[in-house]
């Protein structure tokens, strides 16, 4: 069982329950049984994952198939987006072959055998791949010293180290997301930038962010924080046209456009990005910003939400008073208030 199916055992203790962070990649489970998994001697890697919490909390585990480690992987690094410097407080034990130490003496000979230096490197590569920025990484077990060496360097390496890389794929896939809005493809486009902001945010609340910030100038910062919230604004913009008509593939929810007008609003916070730091969009910007939010209360419905659209459309006519969106959108809530 042990050279076929290959099981890898999971443990977590901290605030995060393991399987909310299981969930968000949807790492296949084979069971989450405390009992089967404390009996099972048959583990070729158990990984351990501890965060730092004045509360206690209570251990969870769950048992993967080793298959299905780069999915257990996109969900480790998905977590600084459940909870802010997740990576930066996690403490990760890898250990190869748990089961020397834990099986009866009979048959520990013949898996030793079974995990050579060869299997130990295939075991480790997909956490090699999918894993980056846990400084506090230990590798354990039936190991070589050397490999466990490699992986871990590997896995506490940045995710993003080069700022310029990084700026230049947030740009690539933003332009990539205006394409094919352009091509009339609005949920395709939804989904791009969806995606590209989560990036950022992930970025953003990762171990890698105070490295890039060191490394680089407050133009890298305004940068990013304009493709940030212009983003946002964007996702905005796709929700409210399928709320106001039926666009192909799209699933609307004034939901979705509020929470990312939203998250646009919290960027603009002093020390957001960075201490002391603070990005302020142009008049133009902050108008599509105020606009959009007009746009999204009116069509919640009601006088109450009337006249919040009504609030926003004025601040956007006191910055673009010409803009013919905004005095199309100032003619209907007005409307609407009769």
């Amino acid at each position: 069982m042990v050279k076929t199916n290959r099981f890898v055992q999971v443990q977590s203790s901290g605030p995060l329950a393991l399987r909310t962070l299981l969930n968000t990649a949807r790492v296949p489970l084979v069971t989450t049984s405390k009992r089967s998994v404390e009996h099972f001697q048959g583990f070729v890697l158990s990984v351990s994952l501890d965060l730092a919490s004045e509360y206690s909390a209570k251990a969870d585990q769950a048992v993967i198939l080793s298959r299905d480690l780069n999915i257990f992987c996109q969900s480790v690094m998905d977590g600084d987006l459940i909870m802010p410097g997740y990576s930066t407080r996690l403490a990760m034990t890898i250990t190869v072959a748990p089961t020397l130490t834990d099986t009866p003496l009979r048959y520990k000979e013949p898996l030793a055998t079974f995990f050579t230096e060869k299997t130990q490197e295939n075991l480790l590569r997909p956490l090699q791949t999918g894993l980056r920025g846990i400084k506090n990484i230990r590798i354990a077990g039936h190991v070589a010293p050397a490999i466990a060496k490699v992986a871990r360097g590997t896995i506490s390496q940045d995710e993003s180290s080069n700022a310029q890389k990084v700026l230049e794929n947030m740009i690539n896939e933003k332009e990539k997301g205006q394409n094919r809005f352009h091509q009339g493809a609005l949920d395709e486009a939804c989904m791009i930038w969806l995606d590209t902001a989560a990036e950022i945010e992930k970025l953003h609340a990762g171990s890698s962010w105070a490295s890039l910030i060191d490394q680089s100038d407050e133009v890298f910062i305004a940068k990013i924080a304009e493709i940030y919230f212009l983003l946002k604004l964007n996702i905005a913009h796709v929700q409210l046209t399928g709320m106001e008509r039926p666009v192909p593939g799209l699933f609307a929810l004034g939901m979705l456009a509020s929470d990312a007008l939203d998250c646009a609003v919290r960027s603009l916070r002093k020390d957001y990005w960075k201490k002391d730091f603070r990005w302020r969009p142009s008049a133009v910007h902050k108008a599509k910003m105020y606009y959009r939010y007009a746009v999204y209360w009116r069509l919640e419905g009601g006088k109450g939400t009337l006249k919040e659209a009504l609030k926003f459309i004025n601040k956007a006519r006191e910055l673009v008073p010409n803009d013919a969106a905004v005095v199309r959108e100032h003619e209907k809530i007005l409307a609407g208030c009769d």
